[in-house]
Parts: structure tokens; sequence; C-alpha cells
């Protein structure tokens, strides 16, 4: 069975009156992006930084699940920091939230409640 924490920090970056949340992107901007059901996940693997942004006013907050199997399993929550439309939860290395290195990790996320996107990606680097 694959231990569980569960981290819901983060912070929000959002222009006011903007119906689309933004994140700062790193220096070399993002790894990976995905988006699906009102939200949209960002990867940069470079010291472990994953954003969840809700991106849709639907009375749902997005929520992500990031897995990973080896070398011990482990898996973290990721719920955007005031819950709604317009804001984002990042995580990262510095916050705790450190992936390990040369395995594949999982992400499933959703902002609609319902229909869940899965994707993945090798963490490398």
């Amino acid at each position: 069975m694959l231990g569980v924490m569960v981290l819901a920090a983060g912070g929000v970056l959002a222009s006011a009156g903007s119906a689309s949340a933004i994140v700062e992107p790193p220096a070399g901007g993002w790894d990976h992006t995905w988006s699906a059901y009102g939200a949209t996940v960002y990867v940069e693997e470079h010291d472990d930084i994953i954003s969840l942004c809700d991106s849709s006013a639907n009375g749902h907050a997005a929520t992500a699940r990031v897995e990973w199997l080896y070398p011990s399993g482990n898996a973290y929550w990721m719920v955007p920091a005031k819950g709604g439309n317009g804001t984002c939860s990042t995580q990262k290395a510095s916050t705790g939230a450190n992936l390990p290195e040369g395995e594949t990790i999982y992400l499933e996320f959703s902002g609609d409640g319902t229909n869940y996107r899965k994707v993945s990606f090798f963490n490398d680097h």
C-alpha cells in the first residue's frame, strides 16, 4: 500500500478580473504542461516544481494526485489555496514535495470533480 502525504500549501498568482489562473514560469520555462476539465498542471523537473491551477468557474476546486512507485512509493494531493477559479497551488522540493530522480511520476487531475486526466513524466533532472 502506498503511503499518502497531504499537502495543501502554495502561492496564488492571478490578475484581478482575470478568469484564468496564471503561475510564474521558472527561468527556463515549464518542462510539461497539461490541461483538462477546468484544470492546468505545470511541471518543472529541476527543483521538482508542480503547480496546479483551477481555470473554470464551475463550483469545483481543481485537485491533483501526484504519485510515484519507486523507490518507496508515495503520493500527495494538491488543491489550490483558495479552492476555486483563478487560484493555483505550487509544491516543490524546497517545501517538502521532493520527487525521486530517475523515476516515472504519475499525475491525475481534475477541475470538475468528475472527470480526471491521467498523465506521467520521467523525472530525469
